[in-house]
């Protein structure tokens, strides 16, 4: 078998000096891209949790010491509902205000084409102050985060979405020689997370009810 499939690949072999190099080439790409964007996100995530605050540590720490509280809802969008979201760390730090209410959401794809509407919301009270929310969806669908709150309400979540801020972290990646990545990697990623979606309008959340709070991240 292995005597079969070695004469198979040498006759395919000859082609590419005749334009088999092409798809090859072509492949050989998208395979870097790939490697390079899920190598990278892992970077990312890794030195974002080392350098995070559990949530419910954060919380407990709050009680302690109550910084001012400002009336209205805000959402913290964030990829790991575990640690302390950036864009509340940095609202704390820098603007030393608590919201009334708080809620850190996440929106997770599952493995299905579409997720059922009842299965779209899970809500997890962590205080009278925060709640965790997940959104559920299928791979096939686009994310609509004002519309996803509006089932939130339905499920009791009390919130004026005029007065509901919603706080992305925009992380800004410079290269580092010793990030785990080849230079020429890190410069790749950067490339891409440039030329990549704006949370903003993929998730569909209103322009003027957005606030972004940046930090400085090394791959």
């Amino acid at each position: 078998m292995a005597c079969l499939d070695g004469v198979f690949l040498f006759a395919n072999g000859l082609k590419i000096a005749s334009g088999g190099w092409l798809p090859l080439t072509m492949g050989s790409i998208l395979v870097a891209l790939m490697v390079t964007w899920t190598k990278g996100t892992q970077i990312l995530s890794e030195k974002s949790r080392r350098d995070s605050v559990s949530l419910t540590d954060l919380v407990e720490m709050l009680k302690k010491r109550p910084p001012h509280r400002v009336q209205g809802t805000a959402i913290f969008l964030t990829s790991d509902a575990d640690v302390a979201p950036v864009a509340l760390m940095h609202n704390l730090k820098h603007n030393k205000v608590l919201h009334e209410k708080n809620i850190i959401l996440t929106v997770r794809t599952t493995g299905v084409p579409r997720v059922q509407e009842s299965d779209r919301v899970s809500i997890e009270v962590l205080t009278e102050d925060f709640k965790k929310i997940t959104l559920s969806y299928g791979f096939m669908e686009s994310p609509n985060l004002p519309r996803a709150m509006g089932l939130c309400r339905k499920l009791g979540l009390k919130f004026d979405i005029m007065a509901t801020s919603f706080f992305l972290g925009r992380r800004s990646v410079v290269p580092s020689a010793n990030s785990g990545m080849p230079l020429w990697q890190d410069r790749l990623f950067i490339f891409l997370m440039k030329n990549a979606t704006n949370p903003t309008e993929f998730f569909h959340i209103p322009p003027g009810r957005v606030v972004e709070l940046g930090t400085q991240v090394t791959v």
